[in-house]
């Protein structure tokens, strides 16, 4: 007569419920962002460029496209745009090894776009082996993309954790331009906090 009893309790409790599962499933997609505007953001607070069509080098000569590194670089350039930076680093270094010599300032050029998709790719330790391990690592106020690199080197230095060397590239913004290099400290304190 007990076990009747708890029973009966026990179906009554379960039968008298509030919860009602709804029959109707109603799901919510959210659809990921695309890297391409993750990083684009990011860009912008940096006041670094929007894509690699605002190059601040001159653009290849008509005898430049012809030649099998002008070819190269014009499709590495194609695949940067696409934010397919994997092939796009691959297409330059591919334009590095079949640049002449004495094209000096085209191998800068081709070695900052190496870093810039490194750093677009948040591959901060390749960044910073990127431009240390070539020319990038002596270029002066004269190269033309010169401010953009000492952002992208602020910053990759910042994500790993060397304090040291952000600080010595935040000195040579500074140098160039206090006002900016203001923003930029007050910038990086709002990401930490």
């Amino acid at each position: 007569m007990f076990r009747s009893l708890t029973l009966i309790l026990m179906l009554a409790v379960a039968l008298s419920s509030c919860y009602r599962v709804s029959s109707k499933l109603e799901p919510k997609v959210a659809t990921p962002i695309h890297p391409k505007q993750v990083e684009r953001e990011q860009r912008v607070c940096l006041n670094l460029p929007d894509n690699f069509s605002t190059s601040p080098f001159t653009p290849l000569t008509s005898a430049e496209k012809v030649e099998e590194w002008g070819k190269e670089l014009t499709i590495a350039y194609a695949f940067a745009e696409d934010f397919d930076l994997y092939r796009a680093i691959t297409g330059f270094k591919r334009a590095l090894y079949l640049l002449p010599a004495d094209l000096k300032e085209r191998r800068l050029e081709i070695e900052y776009d190496v870093a810039l998709a490194y750093y677009l790719g948040q591959k901060y330790v390749e960044v910073v082996y990127a431009v240390e391990a070539t020319d990038l690592v002596c270029v002066d106020n004269a190269f033309p993309a010169f401010s953009d690199l000492l952002l992208i080197l602020y910053d990759s230095y910042k994500q790993l954790g060397r304090e040291e060397q952000a600080c010595h590239i935040l000195a040579l913004i500074e140098k160039k331009s206090p006002h900016y290099a203001e923003k930029l400290t007050l910038l990086s304190a709002v990401q930490s906090a």
